[in-house]
């Protein structure tokens, strides 16, 4: 172990021991500007929360108002974790529309009354109210960041065929960035009359893979096959796994007899 720690030093410093030792870094790149704004209004929804409660202590319908803010920061925060760590933003965008946004929403049916967290107190209605609308306007804000990325698409030419024509189906990726996103993998389900006929990972060493690359705000064909398939109506069913995070897509067509 000593021998290898020493043989390990003279290969950093060169053969000659008047040899200047270089040591490259590799900085992290920045994130995408819509994913630091994103993350800058989710820590805003907590703000704003923190700021409810602080005001009117009933604000929530618990008898400990201050226990369900914290488990909303809670949420908060895993969406933070899916947006900053994983960078899983379809996920993240999923977990805010239907763990987060009906909790802190206006109580006018039954099923909202059902699911929000909100006081029915008459008294706090038009607090109720305000404080809903402003939260359910950053969630959209945050959203529409965490969108704004990318957008996978199912490209099917023709959309109606008969037997024994072929359909092409083109996996499609469009970037909104100003900078290059790299597509590594696809996952795939196709239905065949609503059931489920295979499933799978498109790799980048499958026959029909393109490309990965996807230039600034260009849209790049990922992925193309061309099939001839048996009668009845089918759907595609994707999700393009980035480096800008997981995007869902799907497409349909119909094999006439």
């Amino acid at each position: 172990m000593r021998k290898l720690g020493i043989l390990i030093v003279l290969f950093l410093v060169g053969v000659s021991f008047g040899a200047t030792p270089v040591i490259a870094f590799n900085p992290k790149p920045e994130p995408p500007r819509e994913i630091l704004i994103a993350l800058e209004k989710l820590n805003e929804l907590k703000v704003v929360i923190s700021g409810a409660v602080d005001a009117h202590p009933t604000l929530f319908t618990d008898t400990n108002t201050l226990q369900q803010a914290n488990a909303l920061y809670n949420k908060i925060d895993v969406v933070i974790g899916m947006v900053q760590q994983d960078n899983t933003c379809m996920e993240a965008i999923k977990k805010l529309e239907m763990d987060i946004a009906p909790k802190i929403n206006i109580c006018d049916t039954a099923r909202i009354r059902a699911l929000s967290w909100l006081s029915d107190d008459p008294e706090l209605q038009d607090v109720a109210y305000e404080f809903a609308g402003i939260c359910q306007g950053i969630i959209e804000e945050i959203n529409m960041y965490l969108a704004a990325l990318g957008k996978g698409i199912v490209e099917v030419e023709p959309s109606t065929v008969k037997i024994g024509e072929p359909v092409t189906i083109n996996l499609i990726f469009k970037s909104y960035e100003p900078y290059t996103v790299t597509v590594s993998t696809i996952d795939f389900e196709n239905y065949w009359n609503g059931e489920l006929f295979n499933s799978g990972t498109i790799w980048s060493n499958w026959p029909g893979w393109i490309t990965g690359t996807v230039p600034p705000y260009q849209e790049v064909i990922i992925y193309s096959e061309a099939n001839t398939l048996p009668v009845g109506s089918w759907e595609m069913r994707v999700v393009f796994h980035t480096s800008v995070g997981d995007f869902p897509a799907s497409g349909s067509w119909t094999v006439l007899p």
